[in-house]
């Protein structure tokens, strides 16, 4: 339960800066931006979380997922998972 609150609180945190920039920094993609898709998508797989409720983070990951840099680094670097970049929450993954 405190795990949840403070993943939401965070959520709610990511939600209200990006409600007021492109990025999380500003209007251009910086290193903030780069370490945060992780943990708003592939760790989704280890900790299944739905974004329904965010609307800012789902637009900022779209944006981010039609970056060509991040197709293509994407496919080689995971290439037993789908982008996770939606706001249904993935399946658990199964080791």
């Amino acid at each position: 339960k405190v795990a949840n609150s403070r993943i939401d609180h965070y959520l709610d945190l990511i939600e209200q800066r990006l409600s007021k920039s492109r990025f999380l920094v500003g209007d251009e993609l910086t290193a903030a931006d780069i370490q945060m898709v992780f943990p708003l998508t592939t760790q989704r797989a280890f900790v299944p979380i739905d974004l329904s409720a965010y609307p800012n983070i789902l637009r900022y990951l779209k944006e981010i997922g039609e970056r060509p840099a991040y197709r293509k680094t994407f496919e080689k670097a995971e290439t037993t998972l789908q982008p996770m970049l939606d706001a249904n929450p993935p399946s658990p993954y199964k080791f």
